[in-house]
């Protein structure tokens, strides 16, 4: 995929901290788009926030930042597993993270709603 690709050139252009500005860029930017979503119920004077266009911008922004952050949050989780001689707990990592991520989800649906 193109977030991929652009993932991997900033791994390689910054070594150091190629992976940290990749989570920073795809959650600064991917948080502004969703905070955007707002705009057409704020702005609803402005046709262009209304629009599809706007709509669809947002959402391949927001589409490519997530695709960027969770690999790259997977692959600091492995690193730290490994630096700790227990890759075989990622596994784990991921069963109680997607328990998580459920249970929240469950919780917050109804108090959102």
């Amino acid at each position: 995929s193109f977030s991929g690709v652009f993932a991997d050139w900033m791994e390689q252009q910054y070594p150091r901290h190629g992976r940290l500005l990749v989570l920073g860029i795809g959650s600064c930017v991917g948080s502004i788009c969703f905070c955007l979503h707002g705009c057409s119920r704020i702005f609803t004077s402005v046709q262009f926030f209304t629009s599809l266009p706007w709509y669809l911008l947002l959402r391949i922004l927001f589409a490519f930042c997530t695709s960027l952050i969770f690999p790259v949050a997977d692959g600091i989780t492995l690193d730290f597993l490994r630096r700790y001689d227990k890759p075989e707990q990622y596994g784990k990592e991921r069963l109680f993270g997607a328990i998580s991520w459920a249970v929240t989800h469950l919780a917050m649906g109804p108090l959102i709603d």
